[in-house]
């Protein structure tokens, strides 16, 4: 009886060029500061994004207040809307301004030379505030005109309207928790620089 013996071929990886290349200290650095500069390039432009919306948005504040007429923007998207103006909407439309005021600042390099002229305020009886404000008071100041709006049952276009504030805060909060998360990244990345001696 014969028999016939195989002979075993073992694998073996390829030594093709897809070998992964073992990057030194100095090539770690040059991809680290790359993914850097282009997340920094990225932020700026969701913050320029950010800035050039914001400031739109207050411009249709200012013209809400300055409107006569007190009938909302969005009247005009909303025919079957009614359309009444809320008690004390100008000072609602003031305190909305205020509100794209500070996000604007928040969105705003710590270092800006508009968030060095106001660190904080001072009223009286030792009460610091600090500039621009943020969570909480922040989130329930927008929530101020849209919940009056909808106790009064007001339309729909005025509800819309008066939760615009509410939505930029909310944009605003989540562009900024996008760029926290990449500069997260940028960090857990440099944690885990290896030492290639000789490579």
């Amino acid at each position: 009886m014969a028999s016939a013996v195989r002979q075993r071929v073992p694998f073996r990886f390829s030594e093709g060029e897809e070998d992964l290349h073992i990057l030194d200290e100095q090539e770690q650095e040059e991809v680290i500061e790359d993914f850097r500069k282009q997340n920094d390039d990225s932020n700026a432009v969701y913050f320029m994004g950010l800035q050039v919306v914001l400031v739109l948005s207050a411009i249709l504040q200012l013209v809400y207040l300055f409107n006569s007429k007190k009938i909302s923007p969005l009247a005009v998207l909303f025919p079957d809307s009614t359309s009444e103006p809320l008690p004390l909407a100008n000072g609602l439309a003031i305190l909305q301004i205020l509100i794209h005021i500070n996000l604007s600042l928040n969105i705003l390099p710590p270092n800006h030379s508009y968030r060095r002229l106001l660190p904080s305020t001072t009223f009286p009886g030792a009460l610091t505030v600090p500039l621009p404000l943020s969570h909480p008071v922040a989130i329930a100041l927008p929530a101020i005109a849209p919940l009056l709006a909808l106790a009064l049952s007001r339309g729909r276009a005025d509800v819309l309207w008066w939760a615009e504030a509410g939505v930029m805060t909310v944009v605003v909060a989540l562009v900024k928790k996008w760029v926290a998360d990449g500069e997260k990244d940028i960090m857990k990345l440099e944690r885990l620089r290896y030492m290639a001696r000789g490579a």
